[in-house]
């Protein structure tokens, strides 16, 4: 399943959660903490009646998505019901979880991958090194792969993505930091 987020962003473009505003570094925390939930059953319940309904294991199920979408994904995974322990989770040039707010364990360990180009000027390379530390944290088995270039989709990251999904070792491995 590829679905594409439901907000519009420019020509072209789309996204999981709807642009916000708000008076205060913590007023939008919050609103952006309740589009995430919302946005996060939504997808849940995707997966439940296109893939889960129709047969597919959970441990074969990986969640993945770009930039706002790697974000989203992350946050997808780590907030599995307690009876769908996934496969896996790849985020591409993504970052953003709320590290405080969003545990790091979930029902069972996980194969991650994250992706991010060193020239990206959307999303910090700092970040996605953050969301691979919070899963690593979390016990799982993490995988980082860092590419020269934006923020995108590099070929080598399409490239890496089959062996990843096969269980091959696409990228370094992650762990925790002292």
């Amino acid at each position: 399943l590829l679905p594409k987020g439901p907000h519009r962003v420019g020509l072209t473009g789309r996204a999981w959660l709807p642009r916000l505003s708000a008076k205060s570094h913590e007023e939008l925390a919050t609103l952006e903490a309740a589009e995430v939930d919302r946005t996060s059953r939504q997808l849940w319940e995707l997966i439940d009646d296109r893939a889960r309904k129709k047969g597919a294991a959970c441990k074969d199920i990986y969640v993945g998505g770009f930039s706002q979408g790697g974000w989203v994904a992350a946050e997808v995974a780590l907030r599995a019901p307690p009876d769908c322990a996934l496969g896996g989770v790849i985020v591409m040039s993504g970052g953003g979880l709320d590290l405080a707010h969003c545990p790091a364990t979930g029902p069972a360990r996980m194969r991650v991958l994250v992706t991010h180009g060193t020239g990206d000027g959307v999303v910090s390379v700092a970040k996605g090194k953050a969301t691979a530390q919070h899963f690593a944290a979390g016990g799982h088995e993490v995988q980082w792969l860092q590419f020269d270039g934006p923020h995108t989709v590099a070929p080598a990251v399409r490239e890496a993505i089959p062996g990843f999904l096969r269980g091959e070792t696409v990228g370094v491995v992650v762990t925790v930091d002292p």
